[in-house]
């Protein structure tokens, strides 16, 4: 739904139904890294300085044109979170930095999240925008960006399976450089390996050709030794490596601000063995996103 922006109340409206829980989609206005991710219309990126998720809690951030004819494009805005309700209502101050007249003025943005049969009903309410904008590319922005967030908050993992193979697929959201690293550092693979199924000891790991992947995973039954090879490995790109039963590969793709990973385990021997890697794998993937992601927001 939209309402017919006015130039004289300078208001607009805008609502959409996101097929993601109220909760999940209110986290996303207040993550930094979810916020840089979505709220950019097309053909801009943005970077979060700061923001602090609270009420009298303040936020700055800044577009900068990404596509050709905006190259040169750069403007900072922020303000003051007045009310916080998970998963309910955000109500928040919004105003440029800029000398220009037309530019100034104190906005309003009221946002509420209403749980629907299909997921959340999410209505924005921008008040008093700024002379130079008229309501109606307010309008087509806030549209843009809830498109590109109702993509985000409903990508999680999707599984494909045969007899003998697996592929998992995830875009996590943080740089491809903070991903690869939880793959190939010791220190980052220990934390999210086992997701909570089993804990995780890692006894070596040599992310180069013919270098050695040795692990411990426990639980509350078994100890499993894994001694693995690394038998390719393409910075940033494309792991290969042995396991106890077939191969692993890993594939990482930049993906706009984000990281899209396939994994894909081939050579096991029945479908039980694969269903049984397919749940391990997938939790596995979804804590390396949790993982990566929280490591990111701390960063910051």
């Amino acid at each position: 739904m939209t309402d017919v922006p006015t130039p004289e109340t300078r208001t607009m409206t805008v609502s959409r139904v996101i097929e993601a829980s109220p909760e999940r989609v209110y986290d996303a206005f207040l993550d930094p890294d979810e916020l840089a991710a979505w709220l950019p219309p097309t053909g801009f990126t943005a970077e979060v300085h700061h923001l602090e998720p609270e009420e009298g809690g303040t936020y700055r951030m800044t577009f900068y044109g990404d596509a050709e004819e905006v190259a040169d494009f750069e403007q900072s805005f922020g303000g003051t979170y007045v009310e916080l309700s998970r998963g309910e209502r955000i109500v928040h101050t919004d105003e440029f930095e800029s000398d220009e007249p037309e530019m100034a003025g104190e906005m309003t943005v009221t946002v509420t999240f209403e749980a629907v049969a299909d997921g959340t009903e999410v209505t924005v309410r921008q008040e008093n925008i700024p002379e130079a904008i008229p309501p109606s590319d307010a309008n087509e922005g806030w549209n843009d960006s809830l498109e590109t967030l109702a993509d985000l908050v409903t990508a999680g993992s999707s599984l494909e399976t045969t007899e003998t193979s697996l592929t998992v697929r995830r875009t996590v959201n943080a740089p491809t450089e903070a991903v690869w690293r939880a793959f190939t550092d010791p220190d980052e693979v220990g934390r999210w390996y086992g997701s909570d199924m089993m804990d995780v000891e890692i006894h070596a790991l040599e992310a180069e050709p013919g270098g050695s992947f040795s692990i411990t995973m426990r639980n509350d039954e078994d100890d499993h030794d894994i001694e693995c090879e690394f038998l390719e490995v393409i910075e940033r790109e494309r792991l290969v490596h042995t396991w106890y039963v077939g191969r692993v590969t890993v594939e990482f793709d930049e993906v706009g601000q984000g990281t899209e990973v396939v994994l894909t385990h081939e050579g096991l021997p029945d479908r039980e063995t694969t269903e049984e890697h397919a749940e391990g794998w997938m939790a596995a993937i979804e804590t390396v996103a949790e993982t990566v992601r929280n490591e990111e927001t701390r960063e910051r």
